[in-house]
Parts: C-alpha cells; sequence; structure tokens
C-alpha cells in the first residue's frame, strides 16, 4: 500500500524532474500504457522518480490558487464599484482559479490512492497535463496581470473599469460629494505596489483634501508627483507642485513650502514666462524667515480656503 505524506515542501529543497513522454504515456496509441504492468515496473522507483516530485508540484499549485482564490473573494466583498463596472470579468476570473484549485486537489487525492502504476500513469498524462495547460492560459491572461502584484500592470481595476471609475470619480467631484469618493477609492484593492492613474489619485487627494485629512491629502499628492517626475508630465506637475506648495504653506511647513515654491519659479522661468502667484507666496515666505503670527494667520486662511468644502 502506498501511502504519502507532503506538506508542500520537502527539507526546503525543490524537486526536480525530467517528463519523459514514454513514462506516462503520450497518448498516441491506446496500447502504450497497457505495456507495463506492476510486475515489471518497480513501485518504488516509480514513487520515488516520477510521483513525488508531480506531487510537491502539485501542492505548489493548490497553495497558490488558494491565495488567487482568496484575492477574488476579497475583490468580490470588498469592491462593489468593480463588480458593478465589470463583474462578468471577476466572475470569469474567481471561477478560473476555483476551477484550478478544485482540479490540482482532486487529482492530489487521486495520486495518493493506492492504485497500479498504469492507473498513475493514465492520470499524469491526461488530467495533470490538462491542468496544466489551463494553468498556463491563467497566468498568461488578464486575471493573472491583475491579481499578481505586478507593478507593470497598473491597478487591481482592469483598464475599461479604470475609466468608468474615473467617470464616477469625476461626477462626485463636481457634486462636492467628497465622501463618496473617498469610499469607492477605498473600496477598490490595489495590489501591492501598484498605483492608480493620476486623475483618479488626484481626485482622491483632493477629497481627502476638503474633508480635514490634510496630511493624508499631502502623501497623497507627492506620490503623484513623483509617478509624474518619472513620466516627464510637465504640464501636471505644475498643477499639482501650486497644491502642495499651498497645502505645504497652510499647514505650517515653510521650508517644504519655499522650497515648491522655488522649484515652480524655475520651471516657468525655463519656458520664458513667470507664475506670479508663486513669486507672491514666496516673498511672503522670504519676508519672515522666523514666522510671525501675521505669516500664520495667512497660512491659515490659505489652508481654509483650499480645505472649503
Amino acid at each position: 500500500m502506498l501511502v504519502v505524506f507532503l506538506s508542500g515542501c520537502v527539507a526546503g529543497k525543490q524537486a526536480k524532474v525530467s517528463y519523459n513522454s514514454g513514462m506516462y504515456g503520450s497518448g498516441h496509441g491506446s496500447g502504450q500504457a497497457d505495456e507495463y504492468s506492476d510486475r515489471s515496473v518497480d513501485q518504488a522507483a516509480y514513487t520515488r522518480e516520477v510521483l513525488m516530485p508531480v506531487l510537491i508540484r502539485i501542492n505548489e499549485r493548490i497553495s497558490a490558487y488558494q491565495g488567487k482564490v482568496q484575492f477574488w473573494q476579497t475583490v468580490t466583498e470588498r469592491s462593489s464599484l468593480l463588480l458593478a463596472t465589470k463583474s462578468e470579468h471577476v466572475s470569469r476570473c474567481s471561477q478560473q482559479a476555483s476551477d484550478l484549485l478544485a482540479g490540482y486537489k482532486k487529482l492530489h487525492d487521486q495520486l495518493l490512492k493506492d492504485q497500479s502504476v498504469v492507473r498513475s500513469r493514465r492520470l499524469l498524462s491526461s488530467s495533470y497535463f490538462s491542468l496544466e495547460k489551463k494553468d498556463i492560459t491563467y497566468l498568461e491572461g488578464d486575471c493573472s496581470k491583475i491579481g499578481s502584484g505586478n507593478p507593470s500592470s497598473g491597478s487591481s481595476v482592469p483598464s475599461g473599469v479604470q475609466k468608468q471609475f474615473e467617470k464616477s470619480m469625476q461626477t462626485a467631484l463636481e457634486q462636492g460629494d467628497y465622501k463618496r469618493i473617498i469610499n469607492e477609492y477605498e473600496s477598490v484593492i490595489f495590489a501591492p505596489g501598484q498605483q492608480p492613474g493620476y486623475t483618479i489619485g488626484y481626485i482622491y487627494g483632493t477629497a481627502l483634501m476638503k474633508t480635514g485629512r490634510d496630511q493624508e491629502a499631502r502623501r497623497m499628492f507627492r506620490s503623484l508627483l513623483t509617478q509624474l517626475h518619472a513620466q516627464d508630465q510637465g504640464q501636471r506637475e505644475f498643477v499639482l507642485l501650486q497644491v502642495l506648495a499651498d497645502l505645504d504653506f497652510g499647514l505650517g511647513d515653510y521650508t517644504e513650502a519655499r522650497s515648491r515654491y522655488e522649484e515652480i519659479i524655475a520651471a516657468y522661468r525655463r519656458l520664458g514666462t513667470r507664475n506670479e502667484w508663486a513669486r507672491r507666496q514666496l516673498e511672503i515666505l522670504k519676508g519672515a524667515e522666523i514666522p510671525d503670527d501675521e505669516v500664520r494667520a495667512y497660512a491659515g486662511l490659505l489652508l481654509a480656503y483650499l480645505t472649503y468644502a
């Protein structure tokens, strides 16, 4: 009787096996697998050299797809916007991950049963390779890109959904519905290392600023500015720089504000033009190296203006 206990790894080593079509049966010719019998094959050698490495690989895929299924369950539970705009996409990805998980588990249990080498080979030549083919299809498709945490894939929101998401956020901004913006943004799952598009992030930062979450807004705008620097998007940088400079000033971070106004002035000078707002703000700051009550009062008014809803 064959009894195998696996925990997903073997002493921290990765097992490797060369797949020989003759060992599993190539599927060409119905009698090929039947040429073998338990008497002509060493059961222990087959288990050690063929079955064990395959079972270890299957265990790894079971673990991987447990994580993928959990990811899609979380998306379904938390992202009502995503479901409303792309429910078929979410359902398809979730179903594919669930089917692969169930398939690997079923094959794992079948291979652990006490059965002939011939039967085991037939399972490998049919079920196992069929699952591997579906696995590759999943990994090369959109579902894996969305749920993998790959920074190059953008946010967890598919591109079609991102446009609708942006439109919904823009409408809420025009209506002054800042709480809705925050709730919708925070209900969408962004994979580790991933960031929203500029417009979505800017609207979210504005909503944070308008609801008294000034420091969070500043962090959001700083993150967006880093993105823009990397993407060389000058026009958007000017807009964001001014918002950040004013927010820094309003929050009392005068050194940071001064630096940003100087950056704005230098950027406009390179274009052969002037930014009068930045110049006026910088004059106020430079006129008070040690900020007095008048500067603090002005900063308070500036912050009130920025955060006025």
